[in-house]
């Protein structure tokens, strides 16, 4: 559930706030950031009161896109808002809606920043982490080019995930977190949850081959000879 805590002190602020925010809208404007609808800031900045009011009066808005392609589902999760994610879901959010522009879901936002709970309110929700971005990316790549160990451990035990899964460059997630200097733990558990070794890119290149251009000494030595 959402949290509805409130002090009477800044009730005045809200509903000040709410009133400009309604206002923008009533003349098709953005309130002070043009690429940002005001039921996305209210999912962004995590304000309760203006979210719900959105809720209740524009529920054919919850699957919006901002000027940036972003839903409001996006900028919870980018966020990291827990309640507000699991409350727009419930009222009809599309879990895999991708940004218009990148094809990035709402899963691979949480990926890259690091919200497991949300990763895991997403799967549970029927979020395909098997959806790929413009690059060919998916959730794991996004994890692992976030250095997000946990959220990489997360989508592989549970299986959520395909270790092995190649972007557009051929590049499977343990190439990505090479070529990108990722933080070392992330290689370990990637190595550890059986990615192929012997799959080669797209310029004919396998894991090794890439450390080696791209000069990391220190991922080498974890790889396994």
């Amino acid at each position: 559930m959402m949290a509805t805590v409130f002090w009477d002190e800044k009730a005045d602020v809200y509903y000040e706030m709410l009133n400009k925010l309604r206002h923008a809208i009533q003349n098709r404007r953005r309130d002070h950031n043009p690429s940002i609808t005001a039921f996305h800031h209210s999912a962004y900045q995590n304000l309760p009161l203006l979210f719900r009011e959105f809720l209740i009066t524009r529920p054919k808005d919850i699957n919006v896109y901002n000027e940036f392609g972003e839903s409001v589902l996006s900028k919870a999760c980018t966020a990291g808002h827990n309640d507000i994610v699991l409350t727009l879901i419930q009222h009809g959010a599309d879990v895999n809606s991708s940004n218009m522009f990148t094809k990035i879901t709402p899963l691979m936002t949480a990926a890259y920043y690091g919200h497991c709970d949300i990763i895991r309110i997403l799967a549970h929700n029927d979020a395909d982490a098997a959806m790929k971005d413009i690059n060919s990316k998916t959730a794991l790549h996004y994890a692992v080019d976030g250095s997000q160990n946990n959220a990489v451990k997360m989508l592989l035990a549970e299986k959520w995930s395909d270790v092995n899964s190649v972007d557009s460059k051929g590049w499977t997630p343990l190439m990505r977190a090479v070529l990108m200097f990722t933080h070392l733990e992330v290689i370990k558990t990637l190595v550890d949850c059986d990615s192929d070794l012997s799959i080669k890119d797209k310029n004919g290149q396998d894991v090794w081959q890439l450390a080696h251009l791209s000069n990391n000494w220190k991922a080498l030595k974890i790889l396994p000879d």
